[in-house]
């Protein structure tokens, strides 16, 4: 049972992405699973030659169950042709991308359906035109996007109240929409990072934004796991108590 747990974490493993830069964007991430297996999984992928969508969702609870959830979901998004798309939708003007509150909409209308399963996620999902900047996400019951602005160098919460997904098939979705200006970075997140715990203090997200913050000046291929690295030396313990994801995307329109 045990080397079959161990290959079925690989597996998931491989599902996350190798490609990190593309036209206009770089990309970069971790994931750290709690244990063999874990229910987080995130993603990106080109939409058309102008717009990319990426993701990151946390599945509730742990082990098995919660990794079957995520690598469904992950299978689900990752569909771009004929009707069963869940990012693409066929119109008289021919097949369009779906907004960002459109996907986490059909994704609940999905995952809804089976009173039998007691499972639920979270999630983020974002369409980013690599052109102009526009950016349309989507905040389903998850920790709020960290946006970090370059001219200025400050960082925002970004994200309103939505339902989480697949609990309730009545849920309404709602998106916002923002315009990145050049180097500007969005950060997603789970909240194995920000309910990190030293004795009975969490980490919270208030101090992810600082420090996020505070790690301008790193290379982007090194902020994530720097991030890990210092909430690692913050609980004084190298081992997490949840799954830990963060995904960055970072617009450079001059590149």
């Amino acid at each position: 049972m045990r080397q079959d747990l161990d290959y079925a974490g690989e597996f998931i493993r491989q599902l996350l992405p190798n490609r990190k830069v593309f036209d206009k964007v770089a990309m970069n991430y971790t994931s750290i699973p709690s244990a063999q297996i874990g229910g987080d999984i995130l993603g990106y992928f080109e939409l058309d030659e102008d717009h990319l969508g990426f993701y990151l969702l946390d599945v509730s609870g742990h082990g098995v169950s919660s990794a079957l959830l995520s690598f469904s979901v992950q299978q689900t998004l990752s569909v771009v042709n004929g009707a069963n798309s869940v990012v693409f939708k066929d119109t008289p003007n021919g097949r369009e991308i779906r907004s960002a509150d459109e996907v986490v909409t059909k994704l609940n209308e999905i995952y809804s359906q089976d009173d039998s399963n007691t499972l639920y996620f979270t999630m983020v999902y974002a369409v980013l035109n690599r052109k102009t900047g526009e950016m349309n996400y989507c905040v389903a019951g998850h920790p709020p996007v960290i946006w970090y602005q370059h001219e200025s160098q400050s960082t925002q919460f970004l994200g309103d109240e939505n339902f989480v997904v697949g609990m309730f098939d009545f849920a309404d979705y709602k998106q916002d929409s923002i315009t990145l200006g050049p180097n500007d970075e969005i950060w997603l997140y789970t909240d194995g990072i920000t309910e990190a715990r030293y004795e009975d203090d969490f980490y919270t997200e208030e101090r992810l934004k600082l420090l996020i913050d505070n790690s301008r000046d790193l290379e982007l291929e090194d902020k994530p796991d720097a991030v890990v690295s210092a909430v690692r030396e913050w609980q004084h313990n190298d081992e997490f108590d949840d799954d830990i994801s963060m995904l960055v995307c970072k617009w450079t329109p001059n590149q």
